[in-house]
This record gives C-alpha cells, sequence and structure tokens, in this order.
C-alpha cells in the first residue's frame, strides 16, 4: 500500500508542473504563446477576430470594449505563469516557479471586431 502511494505521489508531483507548462505555451506545437514567431503564425491583422483572439488565449487581462467592439486587448504572460508558479510552490520548489515569471505583455489593437495590429513589450 505505501509503495502504491508513493508511486501515486511521485506521479502526481511530476505530472502537475508538466501541465502547467503546457497553459503557457500556444496551441499543439510546443511555441510560447509570446513568442513573436507564433504570434506571426496565429494572428493576422485585418482578419483574426476578436472571438478567435479569445479562443487562443483567453480573456485577456486587460480589456477596452467600445460600442462597437474591442479597441484594446492585453495579455500579461506573468498571469499565464501563475498556474506554474503555484504547481512548482505545491512541490516545494517555490523559486524555480517564481524565475519563470516573466514580465512580457501581448498588446492587441482591434478596428471593426478584427485584429488592427499587436505587439509583445517587456
Amino acid at each position: 500500500m505505501k509503495t502504491l502511494l508513493r508511486t501515486t505521489c511521485l506521479a502526481l508531483m511530476l505530472a502537475l508542473p508538466l501541465t502547467a507548462c503546457k497553459t503557457m505555451q500556444g496551441g499543439t506545437s510546443g511555441a510560447n504563446k509570446y513568442d513573436m514567431t507564433y504570434l506571426r503564425t496565429q494572428i493576422k491583422p485585418g482578419v483574426t477576430t476578436s472571438d478567435e483572439i479569445l479562443s487562443l488565449f483567453g480573456q485577456p487581462s486587460y480589456r477596452d470594449d467600445g460600442a462597437k467592439g474591442p479597441n484594446y486587448w492585453a495579455y500579461n504572460e506573468s498571469d499565464d505563469n501563475a498556474l506554474f508558479s503555484t504547481a512548482m510552490s505545491s512541490l516545494g520548489l517555490g523559486t524555480a516557479g517564481n524565475a519563470m515569471s516573466t514580465r512580457r505583455q501581448l498588446n492587441i489593437h482591434f478596428t471593426n471586431n478584427r485584429v488592427h495590429d499587436f505587439s509583445v513589450t517587456q
């Protein structure tokens, strides 16, 4: 019984950080969703809609919406890393989680409910 419990705990300890890492990645390619190469493949100015952005990135950290739709949305990478930091802290590796906490921000501007332009700032 003790061996089964230890094996289960070990499996969970290994799986939880990997699951958290997946939330920081975009799609199935494994690319970081704040990487410009990934962003250029996923976001096309004049084409990509706000609904498509929501499906790619979820709810923004900050949003400025007007009567005709969104004007500006911001996504903070540090918000995405919160799950990873929590997972690492629960394993007693809090400093490893904090090391992953970067400060990049994805800024998306919209016109007529479509992406006008986007940028990543640090």
